[in-house]
């Protein structure tokens, strides 16, 4: 089945506590989600995790997750970890630490991460960012995208206004 929150607002009686929200299934969570004394939420998912957090940026908690198929986030937040066996799409100003796929990863609009690590293929576009790429096939740094190192099996495209400041 799918989870879906809306509006939702997940809540610890002690400040500053860890939680884990484990999803047998697709997860989704959309505008309005919040959290309210959690440091860190970790997701674990059997299927795809869709999140936006558009208008509460999913409070000041940092989220990992660790999902079975796809990830796709939109719009700002605080992301840790990031594990799919399937595709990771982030985009609209979405930060994370680091980001591991079985398949493509993809950046978009000023979104960044510290460390990708992909199967596929790595594209990043749109005035996003990432320091270290670690792909098994092309990677493509598109309009104004910024890389600090690049290590493929693949060819490296770096297009308009984009920079590679590193190896």
């Amino acid at each position: 089945g799918t989870t879906f929150m809306s509006g939702t607002e997940i809540k610890a009686e002690t400040p500053n506590s860890q939680v884990t929200l484990n999803v047998d299934g697709n997860t989704s969570i959309q505008a309005g989600f919040k959290t309210s004394n959690i440091s860190q939420l970790t997701i674990n998912s059997t299927g795809d995790v869709i999140i936006d957090c558009s208008t509460t940026r999913c409070g000041n908690t940092k989220i990992d997750i660790n999902a079975r198929g796809n990830v796709h986030i939109t719009n700002p937040g605080n992301f840790g970890e990031i594990n799919a066996k399937g595709w990771v799409k982030l985009q609209t100003g979405v930060n994370a630490e680091n980001i591991s796929s079985l398949s493509r990863v993809h950046l978009a609009l000023n979104s960044t991460a510290k460390t990708i690590q992909a199967q596929g293929e790595v594209e990043i576009a749109e005035g996003s960012s990432v320091q270290n790429i670690y792909s098994n096939d092309k990677v493509i740094l598109r309009t104004n995208a910024k890389a600090n190192t690049i290590q493929t099996h693949g060819a490296v495209s770096v297009s308009i206004f984009s920079k590679v400041y590193g190896n």
